[in-house]
């Protein structure tokens, strides 16, 4: 699957970006989430599944920024499903990412 060039979340557009070497400049990490860019960042270095599951490692941190999730309260894992279930739903909804 190619990764889409842009993810809605809520009102806002993140950019996608596949960046060559992004582990050797961003201290080892294979995706980066720059939220006042709007942006995802993606080591296009790694295999193609790689890619995608990194995707969604950094779509579940732009999810968990829009919700609110972390900081000092700390979270049950039903409370932490419960909230990001559905703002992960419209996140791959919206993007046509989400295929039954």
């Amino acid at each position: 699957m190619a990764l889409p060039s842009s993810l809605k979340v809520g009102a806002l557009y993140y950019e996608v970006n596949l960046v060559p070497k992004l582990g050797d400049w961003n201290h080892g990490a294979d995706g980066q989430t720059w939220a006042t860019a709007q942006e995802i960042r993606i080591d296009a270095d790694m295999p193609e599944t790689r890619q995608e599951m990194i995707f969604l490692h950094e779509v579940m941190h732009v999810a968990a920024s829009f919700m609110e999730i972390g900081g000092p309260d700390k979270l049950t894992e039903e409370q932490w499903i419960s909230r990001m279930a559905p703002i992960l739903y419209t996140i791959l909804k919206e993007s046509g990412l989400l295929v039954f």
